[in-house]
């Protein structure tokens, strides 16, 4: 029994020890986004400016009873050139002190009445307190509260005899404030060009109001699944595009940030880069008898997706006249009336990719062979539905929102098996141990009847 004590204590510790490392590691998991939705780019300060205001009054004194009893004296603070919102960055009080005193003065914002600094008055000379950013901050922000300083001296006046006979003086009185203003204006986009494009490459370049740096966000669709950064603060920019897809509709969109870390996001823009063959087959055609031009077949539509969308995977089965020229591929969005020429390919190409569709359309295609100036009849026509990509990962999609909580349930149903597994284990221990000791018990009882036992 002993044995099954030592087993239920260690194995208790063991799974309360468990039970703690998986929720710190749940709760380290639940809160991991919250710490980078937190992350944020420290915005750089702008120059600043430097403000000398004189004290009203610019000179004043505190005297003993028998030197004009005067404890103390206010100064104001004209700060009505500082604009409301203006970050004060350093705000000090400068006096000049003439005569001493073993006594000292505290300094005293009006407005609240809550005492901001002391000073003794045993030495002459310049002097300065720099505690005064927070109460000019506020000063600026609600001018009413702008009520000026207190200096209150400890024991002079009052009847003192002890200082009765002390006179100091302040001249010079004024506050130098350092402050800066901060850009709160986002950049402006404009002028947004997209040239030089050619079947796999595009220039886009743009201006803007004040230098920025930022970057280019292009893809297949709005969701924009690449980008290219200009880090350089310019007032234009300019990014070539390469690596691109023939014959396919790119989309783009630019963010651009200032030095004060304003951003600015540009509408969506669309261009097209050139087809691989733009040789599109003029107006003077014949379509001719399968006999003379034998048609493509077999013209077979399939739903493809990448990372950004779906589109359409298109094959059939080549003509079997010799020597065609190639095969012209025709394409109708929703309306089989109006097909038009969509690609012409070589006549080794019998399957190719159209990524130029958009979610949520159907389109209709068919195929013909061409030789010089005449055009096979139609294959047969086929039609495909694009699908939304975001519509049909929304299961995905719901599956990332929620995974936080599905992952705490899994480490519940994690706990709940090794509680199983414990209560499982230690009843079969328990069974064993118990079984032994009764086995132990009865052998020692038959030993103990056993006569030659007391021999």
């Amino acid at each position: 029994m002993k044995a099954l004590l030592i087993l239920k204590k260690f194995s208790l510790n063991f799974i309360v020890k468990i039970l703690c490392w998986q929720f710190v590691l749940a709760g380290l998991f639940l809160n991991s986004s919250k710490i980078n939705s937190y992350a944020q780019t420290p915005t750089p300060v702008p120059a600043g400016i430097t403000l000398t205001v004189i004290g009203l009054p610019e000179t004043a004194k505190l005297a003993g009873f028998n030197k004009g009893n005067i404890p103390n004296f206010e100064v104001a603070f004209n700060l009505d050139e500082i604009p409301k919102n203006a970050l004060i960055l350093t705000a000090t009080l400068h006096y000049l002190q003439t005569g001493v005193s073993n006594d000292y003065i505290k300094i005293i914002n009006k407005y609240s009445s809550t005492v901001i600094d002391s000073k003794s008055l045993a030495q002459e000379g310049p002097k300065s307190f720099n505690s005064l950013i927070d109460i000019v901050q506020d000063w600026v922000k609600l001018p009413s509260s702008n009520q000026g300083l207190l200096l209150q001296s400890n024991n002079l006046g009052l009847g003192n005899t002890e200082h009765a006979n002390d006179l100091v003086n302040f001249s010079e009185i004024n506050m130098s404030i350092y402050y800066t203003i901060p850009d709160t204006s986002v950049p402006v986009i404009s002028d947004v060009q997209i040239k030089d494009v050619t079947k796999n490459s595009a220039a886009i370049s743009f201006s803007a109001d004040e230098p920025v740096t930022g970057k280019l966000n292009y893809g297949k669709t709005s969701a924009y699944s690449s980008s290219l950064e200009f880090n350089s603060p310019a007032t234009f920019q300019q990014v070539i595009l390469t690596g691109l897809i023939d014959g396919l509709t790119y989309h783009l969109q630019i963010s651009a940030l200032d030095s004060a870390g304003n951003k600015s996001i540009s509408q969506d823009f669309q261009f097209v880069t050139l087809l691989d063959n733009q040789n599109i087959l003029g107006e003077n055609l014949t379509v001719v008898s399968p006999e003379l031009l034998n048609p493509p077949k077999n013209l077979l539509l399939e739903l493809a997706s990448d990372s950004e969308q779906f589109y359409a995977n298109i094959s059939w089965t080549g003509s079997e006249t010799y020597n065609i020229d190639g095969y012209v591929v025709y394409r109708s969005a929703d309306n089989r009336d109006s097909f038009q020429q969509y690609k012409i390919v070589e006549r080794s190409v019998t399957k190719l990719a159209d990524f130029q569709t958009e979610p949520g359309y159907t389109y209709f295609y068919f195929v013909r062979a061409y030789k010089g100036n005449q055009l096979s009849e139609k294959s047969n026509e086929s039609a495909i539905f694009i699908q939304d990509k975001n519509a049909a990962v929304g299961g995905a999609s719901a599956w990332e929102n929620s995974q936080p909580q599905q992952v705490f349930l899994v480490l519940l149903a994690f706990i709940g098996l090794i509680l199983v597994i414990y209560y499982v284990v230690f009843k079969v221990m328990e069974k064993l141990l118990s079984r032994k000791s009764s086995e132990k018990k009865r052998s020692l009882k038959n030993v103990l009847r056993d006569p030659d036992f007391y021999l």
